[in-house]
């Protein structure tokens, strides 16, 4: 098969939020504090036409001009990629094989493409997602290696390693609400979020974020076992770290009554198989994926036409 010419050289997918923008800097420092000698970042990718992997509904335009701004303090060009991805899945459950789909196309130029890791390893037990480093990787090949960057470090220590790069920090791009604009609206889920990893490490609040943050939103939008498990590791840090800030302890209040009423629901829809109390959840758990997937079938079975033998 094809091997790649340049198994050093490499592109990164890049958003503009904190996962990225981490593995821009990690890969273009030439001190390498934050290590990956074995990666030659060379070029920045922009993909266009998938709003979910901008964080929003951003207008494309001014979301690339975002992407070319970062890449700039780097010196490094921007390859932009069109697909139609959304049209036919929801990348949310999809997105890691769209990157790995976009970055192969350049492996003629390119031999390693490095993904952003969301998840980090410590998230492996996350069920339902697009991107995941113990799934990141099979997408590679003899010409494209994928990599799952930065899959060592939690969000938290993410922002932490950041506050060396000033204009970083000036650049960062979260949000999920900020329509036609690039810049973050700071009241949103993602902007909220972001601002609490940086308190968390005991650092001020980037300048990307100029309205600071709404200690009323803290904690607010706990719909997925990711932002909770997100919290959670938070939580950890923050007390790892002494932060004392009236964010931390908004979000450890929403966080055990979050986690409360996950396990009541759980247990009364566990205990009583005709009450399902799951339903405003985005994730379920497994038993509760099979039970709906089970009577999906004994459903679709019963609406089937029964075929009598005819008398011979």
């Amino acid at each position: 098969g094809f091997v790649s010419p340049h198994p050093r050289r490499a592109i990164l997918p890049l958003s503009a939020g904190l996962d990225s923008m981490y593995s821009l800097f990690r890969h273009t420092d030439p001190a390498r504090p934050l290590g990956s000698v074995t990666a030659d970042l060379e070029a920045a990718l922009f993909i266009d036409g998938v709003t979910a992997l901008a964080s929003g509904p951003a207008s494309s335009a001014a979301l690339q001009e975002k992407v070319r701004e970062c890449a700039a303090l780097r010196d490094l060009p921007v390859v932009v990629v069109r697909t139609n991805w959304e049209d036919h899945v929801d990348p949310f459950y999809s997105h890691g094989a769209l990157l790995a789909a976009c970055i192969t196309v350049l492996s003629s130029h390119f031999g390693l493409g490095l993904v952003g890791a969301s998840p980090p390893h410590a998230l492996l037990e996350y069920p339902v997602y697009g991107s995941a480093p113990c799934v990141d990787v099979f997408y590679g090949s003899a010409g494209m290696e994928i990599r799952s960057d930065g899959a060592d470090l939690i969000r938290d220590q993410k922002a932490a390693a950041l506050t060396a790069y000033a204009e970083a920090l000036e650049h960062i791009s979260v949000c999920t609400t900020r329509g036609r604009s690039a810049r973050n609206c700071g009241r949103c889920e993602k902007c909220i979020r972001t601002m609490v990893n940086f308190i968390a490490t005991g650092c001020e609040i980037p300048r990307a974020f100029p309205m600071g943050i709404d200690l009323s939103r803290v904690g607010k939008r706990f719909r997925t076992y990711m932002t909770l498990k997100f919290a959670a590791y938070t939580i950890w840090h923050g007390k790892e770290m002494g932060v004392r800030h009236p964010a931390m302890r908004r979000l450890r209040r929403k966080y055990i009554a979050r986690s409360i009423d996950y396990a009541l629901r759980s247990a009364i829809t566990r205990c009583l198989p005709w009450i399902d109390l799951m339903e405003r959840d985005l994730d379920y758990p497994r038993w509760l994926v099979l039970r709906r997937a089970r009577r999906r079938l004994d459903a679709a079975r019963a609406q089937q036409p029964r075929v009598r033998a005819g008398a011979g």
